[in-house]
């Protein structure tokens, strides 16, 4: 895992020269300091409680044409790019 495992190198373990984090989408969704979402806690909650009926009731697989078998769905682009 690490090269010389059997020596005792304390500063592999030292982030603070890791330099800037990088930027998650996730960390600034909600807005930063004074002015994050207040239900950005009931948000989560709420998306994870759904997912998981979602994938817990019901029966998730491809569609199927009139003769029972399985297609792909054609996927139909419009004309608005997404980033």
């Amino acid at each position: 895992m690490f090269p010389d495992a059997e020596n005792f190198i304390p500063e592999r373990f030292d982030k603070s020269n890791l330099g800037p984090k990088p930027l998650e989408p996730r960390d600034f969704l909600f807005g930063v300091g004074r002015r994050v979402c207040p239900g950005q806690f009931v948000v989560d909650a709420s998306l994870f409680l759904l997912m998981a009926n979602i994938i817990a009731t019901m029966d998730i697989r491809k569609p199927r044409d009139d003769n029972g078998n399985e297609f792909e769905p054609e996927i139909k682009r419009s004309g608005y790019p997404i980033k």
